[in-house]
Parts: structure tokens; sequence; C-alpha cells
């Protein structure tokens, strides 16, 4: 499963086809509407939020981190080398989420 999200991930960054380019911007610009959205009105301003299965993390460029962390946690090593130059990002796990301890 790692293997083909790297693969995934890496094909992505590392060419930034017509279709990685619209898939960012719907990241960045829609899904990241929604997910602001919804933390601001369902969560509260402080404390520690974990995206799981975080990707590159482009959806949570608009979150008004007021007092909250926020950690990126994914299996794939190049998806979180992205995710590290999102603002919102506090700290970056890599990790699988079907087997955390």
């Amino acid at each position: 499963m790692k293997k083909v999200w790297d693969r995934h991930w890496d094909k992505l960054n590392k060419k930034q086809s017509i279709s990685g380019k619209l898939l960012t911007f719907y990241r960045k610009n829609i899904i990241a509407n929604a997910v602001s959205y919804y933390i601001e009105k369902y969560f509260p301003e402080k404390g520690t939020f974990v995206e799981m299965g975080s990707g590159t993390s482009q959806t949570s460029v608009k979150i008004n981190k007021k007092q909250r962390t926020i950690i990126a946690l994914d299996i794939s090593k190049p998806a979180l080398v992205e995710a590290k130059k999102i603002p919102q990002v506090d700290k970056v796990v890599q990790g699988n989420i079907l087997h955390l301890k």
C-alpha cells in the first residue's frame, strides 16, 4: 500500500500535469473552503488536530489556526514533504492509519 501511495505522490509532485494542477486548484480552493468552514463551526479554537490520511495537506491551507496544533499523518513520505510546506501544518508524521498503536 505504501509503495502505491509513494508512486502516486511522486508522480504528481514531479510532473505537474494539467490534471495535477487541476486537482491542486480544487483541493486548495474548493475543498479547503469546506474544511475551514466545518473546523470553525464544529471544533474548538484550541487543541491538537490530526489530519488522518493528509496527503499533501492542501485542503488545510485555509484553516484559521487560532490555538490549534495541526498534525498531518500520512503513509507517503513524498506527500508529507509537500505537507511541510503548508503554513498551517505544525508537524508531519509518517504512519498507516490502519495500524496505529
